[in-house]
């Protein structure tokens, strides 16, 4: 019985390292993907300013959001709106914001 209960602990022991490892891979994808997105965010601010209809498609003002859920949500609308509305694209693209970056 101690030998099952020991090897049932060791298996949570390695379960926990590789949550914890899977953890920290998303952190860093999260993080890599956040620069990008947040240097968008900034250069449509500029390109789109003055601009409130694209503004609010874009989810331009305000805080981003900080829980992954809700980042997703905010990086995908403003990802999406981008691409579909013309003006966006092309205001965009006279700062270097090729359609394929987007």
């Amino acid at each position: 019985m101690y030998e099952v209960a020991q090897a049932a602990q060791n298996k949570q022991k390695q379960e926990y390292g590789e949550q914890f490892s899977a953890t920290d891979a998303l952190d860093t994808a999260m993080s890599a993907a956040n620069q990008v997105y947040m240097r968008h965010v900034k250069v449509a601010r500029i390109a789109l300013r003055g601009q409130r209809g694209a503004a609010e498609a874009l989810q331009l003002t305000g805080r981003r959001q900080q829980s992954y859920s809700g980042w997703i949500k905010q990086a995908s609308i403003f990802y999406t709106n981008a691409l579909i509305d013309e003006g966006v694209k092309t205001a965009l693209s006279t700062f270097g914001i090729t359609e394929q970056a987007l």
